[in-house]
């Protein structure tokens, strides 16, 4: 197994739920887990944060747990599987799934037959975790090996640096680093890997550190199990007044005033 995929790192990988539907069903994913769809037979219409698209036959998506999802009714037979984990971010990161992505899986491939298997649990209504959950390592396992072995990623030129910064950054988050720190790690000058940013993801790595850390604030503030200034710590900032300007520079809300808005948006819903 390739070696990213060893090690304590990966325990926290846990399957929430997986289930096979066919045809009208009309379903909105769950905001609070990541998933991936597969479509065994037939094509799906999938609305994405309001916008509309198409998977067909063989086609596997992925959503991150920001991402409001419906599945429209249709003739289609899918695989819906819904996970979590601390592991999570890694694992989308290294098998270049860092954003919604359709893959054409290649009809008797290991992918395939491993997306079978994990079908054929939910069929049975009996996938028990272990099983289940090494079969979503090994799906992972080929989208990473399928990921390297692209030429269109020039995994060995700029979107390699800029991948490596990433992770670097999805490792670290929560320490004091700084933008020398992550240049330093790949070998480049932060003037460099500023232009890198820019240019690749419009965006600098300051804005992207900001933002890794900015969303794992509001997943451990909506826990309510942490005080705001070890929210902070937990998240890179030594200092809770830092930690709160860049919170409300990032989401428009204080973060106490984030997670009552929240829950009480979330009431009114259930309600």
């Amino acid at each position: 197994m390739n070696e990213r995929l060893k090690g304590d790192l990966y325990v926290e990988l846990s399957i929430k739920s997986i289930d096979k539907f066919t045809s009208n069903f009309n379903s909105k994913l769950s905001s609070k887990y990541h998933s991936l769809i597969y479509i065994l037979d037939g094509i799906a219409t999938i609305v994405i944060d309001g916008k509309e698209t198409f998977a067909d036959k063989f086609d596997l998506l992925y959503f991150n747990k920001r991402q409001k999802i419906e599945i429209q009714p249709g003739h289609y037979t899918i695989l819906q599987i819904l996970f979590d984990g601390t592991a999570v971010n890694e694992l989308i990161f290294e098998s270049s799934f860092n954003q919604f992505k359709i893959i054409n899986v290649i009809e008797g491939s290991q992918l395939s037959y491993d997306l079978y298997r994990l079908g054929h649990l939910a069929d049975n209504n009996s996938h028990p975790n272990l099983l289940a959950l090494g079969l979503l390592f090994e799906v992972f396992y080929e989208l990473t090996k399928d990921s390297l072995n692209t030429k269109d990623e020039k995994v060995y030129g700029k979107q390699y640096h800029i991948k490596q910064a990433k992770r670097f950054m999805n490792l670290n988050y929560q320490k004091n680093i700084s933008i020398n720190d992550i240049a330093r790690s790949i070998g480049v000058s932060p003037n460099y890997l500023a232009d890198l940013f820019r240019t690749l993801d419009e965006v600098s790595p300051k804005q992207y550190l900001t933002s890794l850390r900015m969303e794992k604030a509001k997943e451990l503030l909506l826990t309510r199990r942490y005080k705001i200034k070890d929210v902070a710590k937990m998240v890179g900032y030594d200092n809770q007044l830092h930690f709160s300007s860049e919170f409300k520079k990032y989401s428009s809300f204080t973060p106490r005033d984030y997670v009552i808005f929240t829950i009480q948006n979330y009431n009114k819903d259930k309600n």
